[in-house]
């Protein structure tokens, strides 16, 4: 199902699938938009040429160009086969603490040293919050790091014995240059978890391509929500000169917070304040510094 919340400040939607947000993004827009410009109109803002391409491979057969591209990416990430600690106890005459038992019975390796081993936690699932923002000076190619940046997290707790899902929260503000009331736009919904994979396609398409925030997110607020909010973020009324439909907000960058994976908006205002993954060695360095500040936190939520 679809829910829909709007208070004075914000309005937030929620499917509780992914197939209830395929049929949110698919529904006729209300008050024109700009979802379905071609590519010539936004001076290439979007992908694919049309929205008619867009909705193919959002629904039916993913983007396997770009999934390709994270393919040969992602054979650049060093494997470390690293999920969760355990400690792996040593033996020998001296360590970190006594073993009583040991010392009684007259072993002379009764020293215990603590050696910390990586590996996975069974029945654990770990959670991946992805916000697809990002200002429009951002490349193709950042996008798609930010995107191996999920996909890796993701590739290294399920190798490790872990289960793990992605979900979806773009967040977006109202722009008060020109005056008025600060509001936000929050649209949530499930990618993909243990019970309900995704093909490699899809997923390339929902976490690297532009045209997933850009048209398919788009179309969703063109096509749900109120006048008075349409008005607040010119839905509808989109200009060729730039004037969006918010600024990235909600979660910036890449953090571990209260054992959830954060992968946020790319935000850009004049100086580029977060500094996004470049190369696959830069993306491989952001999953390890999540896995080591985040997984002894995860909390299990398996039954």
């Amino acid at each position: 199902m679809i829910h829909i919340t709007e208070t004075s400040d914000a309005v937030t939607l929620h499917c509780d699938t992914w197939e209830d947000f395929e049929r949110a993004a698919n529904k006729p827009k209300l008050n024109g938009g700009a979802s379905d410009r071609t590519s010539s109109q936004l001076h290439d803002f979007f992908y694919f040429d049309t929205w008619e391409e867009a909705m193919d491979a959002f629904k039916v057969k993913g983007w396997p160009e770009g999934w390709d591209k994270i393919k040969e990416s992602s054979n650049q990430i060093k494997d470390v086969g690293s999920m969760s600690l355990r400690f792996e106890p040593q033996f020998s005459d001296s360590g970190d603490e006594f073993d009583i038992g040991r010392f009684l019975e007259g072993e002379n390796e009764h020293m215990i040293t603590y050696r910390m081993e990586e590996c996975g936690s069974p029945g654990q699932i770990y959670s991946i919050e992805y916000n697809p923002v990002a200002s429009a000076s951002f490349t193709p190619h950042e996008l798609l790091m930010r995107g191996l940046v999920v996909l890796g997290l993701y590739d290294k707790i399920v190798r490790a014995g872990g289960s793990c899902e992605i979900s979806l929260n773009f967040s977006v503000e109202t722009d008060l240059r020109n005056g008025g009331k600060r509001m936000a736009i929050h649209i949530t919904t499930p990618i993909c978890s243990p019970d309900k994979p995704m093909s490699g396609e899809r997923i390339a398409f929902a976490l690297c391509n532009p045209d997933f925030f850009r048209r398919c997110i788009l179309r969703v607020m063109e096509a749900h929500f109120s006048e008075d909010i349409r008005k607040a973020f010119r839905v509808g009324a989109y200009e060729v000169n730039g004037a969006g439909y918010g600024i990235p907000s909600g979660h910036k960058g890449i953090s571990c917070e209260g054992g959830t994976f954060k992968v946020g908006a790319m935000v850009c205002y004049g100086k580029r304040e977060d500094k996004w993954p470049q190369t696959p060695e830069e993306a491989a360095q952001e999953i390890d510094k999540l896995l080591s500040d985040g997984l002894q936190h995860s909390t299990n939520k398996a039954s």
